[in-house]
Formats: structure tokens, sequence, C-alpha cells
């Protein structure tokens, strides 16, 4: 039996589609650069579905700065927050120092490049409660929120993260003769002042 051999070529199978070893991707040109992107299908209908979606999504970023990197964006995200008060700062400032020596990936990645699981390694790299892991979590999601409303990516990565609930603390309920120990001693310091 002879096996099939496979072509390492694309081949243009309708406009801006192409297929290759019968996977099909999108390729389009915006502001003389070509941009290729797997559209992870192999069903032809499905893929004018995607290419549809990535035409948009390329139409809504601002190529200028396409290679911001992660430790820029953070800088400048920095500056949007010194109106904030200072301990807010100072834990900000804190956590975006964590994300520029920390990054999974350096943090000179490129914004465009950041994935989900990207933030997720990087949160999973600390051992600390839950209200320390919301306040980074909250922290990387206004950055990659203003890089959406920057146009340097079309979607935050960190969008369907969600945060971890706290435990409800224990606070146990005094007995009938603690509680009116309590209730004593109250009085009495309010009688005497």
């Amino acid at each position: 039996m002879r096996a099939e051999k496979k072509s390492n070529a694309f081949r243009r199978v309708g406009e801006c589609l192409y297929r290759l070893n019968d996977w099909y991707y999108a390729r389009i040109k915006r502001n003389g650069k070509e941009i290729k992107q797997s559209l992870r299908t192999q069903d032809r209908a499905f893929a004018n579905r995607e290419l549809e979606r990535v035409i948009k999504d390329q139409g809504q970023i601002d190529p200028s700065q396409a290679k911001l990197t992660l430790a820029q964006l953070c800088d400048r995200y920095l500056k949007t927050v010194q109106h904030q008060k200072p301990k807010t700062v100072e834990r900000k400032t804190f956590i975006v120092g964590r994300i520029k020596n920390d990054w999974p990936t350096g943090k000179l990645t490129q914004v465009r490049k950041i994935g989900r699981s990207d933030i997720l390694l990087w949160l999973a790299r600390y051992k600390f409660g839950a209200a320390s892991r919301n306040h980074d979590l909250a922290c990387i999601k206004e950055i990659l929120a203003m890089a959406v409303g920057d146009k340097i990516i079309v979607q935050s990565p960190a969008s369907d993260i969600k945060g971890v609930g706290r435990d409800d603390p224990i606070r146990r309920t005094p007995t009938f003769e603690q509680f009116q120990a309590i209730d004593a001693t109250a009085l009495d310091v309010g009688v005497r002042s």
C-alpha cells in the first residue's frame, strides 16, 4: 500500500482562506503586513465563520502597538493609578513588580501573545490566601483591560478567570453566661467613665 504524501505548502481555497494538511488557515494583509493564523478546524463551513471573526478582530487592533511588551504595558498602567490612595498605589506597584519579575514567559513577552494559561501559571507561583490572590488577579485584569481599550488585543485572556472565594470566619457565639459577663463589663466601663 502506498502512503499518501502530505503537501507542506499552503493551498488557496478561498479569499484569505488557505489549507495545509487538511487544516484551514487565515492569511490576511493589514497595513502591508501579512497575518497568518490557524483557524483550528478541518471543517470548511466553520473555517469560513472563523475567517470572518479573524478579519473583524484584526480590524479592531492598532498595528502600531503590536509589539508592545508586558513590561511596557505595566509601566503605562502604573502611570494611570497614581491618583489613587497611597496604600493602593503601593500594593499595585508591588503586584506589577511581581508581574515583571515572575511572568512565566518573561516581561518582554508581547501583550498579544499572552494566554490564559500564562496568567494561571503566574498566579500558581505564589502560596498566598484568597484575598492576595484576588488582588493580584484584579490587577492583571485591569492591565489587560487597558490593553483591550488601547486596541492592543481584542479580548482579555483574564476576563473569564474567577477570583477565589474567601472562607467564612469562625466566630464562636458566647454562651449565656459569657454574654452576661461581657454585658456586665460593658456596663461597668460605661458607669465609671
